[in-house]
């Protein structure tokens, strides 16, 4: 009785170290666009250097694939430019800033994000990724053409 109350002890501890290890994976799919997210997430994070890394967060996934909707043209499969970057203030100072490019990876996409946000919105430094909260990225191909969006929430206060 003793051996078996060990064993099931064991196999639940197997268990839980194995879901511990599970929670920020993606779906095990190798689309481009799972990919292109995969990468994105895995940029912010090397940017982060020793702060918290950060999981792709389901809700603000799902901000970035509306956005994304909004943000290209269905039938051209082209940007509408006005409506590419956007930055939401709540009432406590955090802000959330939303970004489509077209995702032509040079390595250098995260800093074109930067970019945007600053040229849009002078008041807003969205380059200090430390302070980020949360992030959603999402990826879709749309007449061939591959975009990526991504979602922020920044706190300057933390």
């Amino acid at each position: 009785m003793k051996m078996l109350k060990k064993l099931a002890a064991l196999i639940l501890a197997a268990t839980m170290v194995l879901v511990l290890f599970t929670a920020c994976g993606g779906d095990t799919t190798s689309t481009p666009e799972a990919q292109a997210e995969a990468q994105m997430m895995s940029t912010i994070n090397a940017k982060r250097g020793s702060a918290v890394q950060l999981c792709n967060d389901t809700e603000l996934k799902q901000e970035a694939e509306k956005f994304l909707d909004s943000a290209v043209d269905i039938n051209t499969g082209f940007l509408k430019f006005t409506h590419s970057v956007k930055v939401d203030r709540d009432d406590q100072g955090i802000y959330t800033a939303k970004v489509v490019v077209k995702n032509e990876y040079t390595g250098k996409l995260l800093e074109e994000f930067f970019n945007l946000i600053n040229n849009e919105n002078k008041d807003v430094n969205i380059s200090t990724v430390g302070k980020w909260t949360k992030v959603g990225v999402a990826a879709k191909t749309v007449k061939g053409n591959m975009y990526i969006s991504i979602v922020v929430q920044v706190n300057p206060n933390a």
